[in-house]
């Protein structure tokens, strides 16, 4: 178990990390950050850690999922590439691209991303459940032969 895994108070941790800075800190409190609903501040702290720690495969997904809330999902899909280097055969990566996809409205590279995964891992819940939400959106753009106004899933929503 990681020395601040433990700390959940935003404050404690940053006080703790004025004193003792290190890069599982800062990926701890990028965590909550996110948690707590400010990409903004769980993007900062994600690139702190790894300043401290350039082969944290956390801070990676922390960094993406920041700059996909943050609207930035190039960037975003270029920190799940990072993550899968480090990493490649963890579903993780795989799996918050496609949320990626899905929050930028782009279902189809989503379904490929999802299809891919659940080839490697059938029992993927999570990624079952989205693959799902990703064939309703699908068939309902072809059935109506047209773009229908974004009914973007909360991804917060669905169970881990």
């Amino acid at each position: 178990m990681e020395p601040f895994s433990n700390l959940t108070d935003i404050g404690d941790l940053r006080r703790t990390l004025e004193v003792q800075p290190d890069g599982f800190g800062y990926e701890r409190l990028s965590d909550l950050y996110i948690m707590a609903g400010d990409p903004e501040r769980g993007l900062k702290a994600a690139r702190t850690s790894l300043e401290f720690e350039p082969r944290n495969f956390a801070a990676y997904l922390n960094e993406a999922t920041c700059l996909s809330k943050l609207e930035f999902p190039d960037k975003a899909l270029k920190a799940c590439d990072a993550a899968s280097s480090l990493v490649p055969g963890d579903p993780r990566p795989r799996l918050e691209r496609s949320m990626i996809y899905v929050a930028d409205d782009r279902f189809k590279e989503a379904h490929e991303t999802l299809l891919d995964l659940i080839k490697r891992h059938p029992d993927h819940k999570l990624a079952n459940q989205l693959l799902r939400h990703v064939k309703h959106e699908l068939e309902d753009r072809k059935k109506w032969g047209v773009e229908p106004a974004s009914r973007k899933i909360e991804l917060h929503q669905l169970a881990y």
